[in-house]
């Protein structure tokens, strides 16, 4: 005969699994965005493409455009360590190149995004090898369609017209470049 169930006992046995379960899924998705994060990280820097930046150039890039405050805000409203300008991020999450959870006040996430972006902004410019990394730098700086249009409208005399800023920035850059 079963024993009739002692009603003083707290009910938290299955409150206490429920809560252990969704601290396991949490912590299995927290697991699975960090697995992610490391292997976009492990192919970016596998590319011959992003090699060269890894030379110094991130750091001192990061110090040009934030001195490595995350909190930096720019006039024109760019945003973190490097700088991402809102409708850029965005753009980057809408065409998939970087993961949806990726939150542009997360410093580790720019530094990610800032290595997806200059290796599409380098191979923007596979037609002009010579100026290939000056043109990368300039367009992270000044965005991708105003260099493309000063390209376009002065052909190799085109750091002449640059904007005075990215001017200065290339200038900066110019032992990487």
């Amino acid at each position: 005969m079963l024993e009739p169930s002692n009603s003083s006992a707290p009910p938290s046995s299955i409150t206490d699994k429920v809560v252990a379960y969704e601290k396991f899924l949490e912590y299995r998705e927290l697991d699975y965005r960090a697995g992610v994060e490391k292997h976009l990280y492990d192919s970016l820097i596998s590319k011959s493409s992003v090699k060269w930046l890894l030379t110094g150039f991130i750091d001192r890039q990061i110090y040009l455009e934030s001195k490595g405050d995350q909190s930096a805000i720019s006039p024109e409203g760019a945003q973190g360590i490097a700088q991402f300008m809102p409708n850029t991020w965005n753009s980057m999450l809408e065409k998939g190149w970087i993961p949806e959870w990726f939150d542009i006040n997360n410093e580790a996430h720019q530094r990610i995004a800032q290595l997806v972006y200059l290796d599409h902004l380098y191979n923007i410019w596979y037609d002009m090898p010579q100026d290939r990394k000056a043109l990368t730098a300039a367009s992270y700086n000044a965005g991708p369609g105003k260099v493309q249009e000063i390209v376009n409208m002065y052909g190799s005399m085109w750091r002449e017209y640059l904007p005075e800023e990215t001017i200065k920035y290339l200038h900066n850059l110019k032992k990487f470049i």
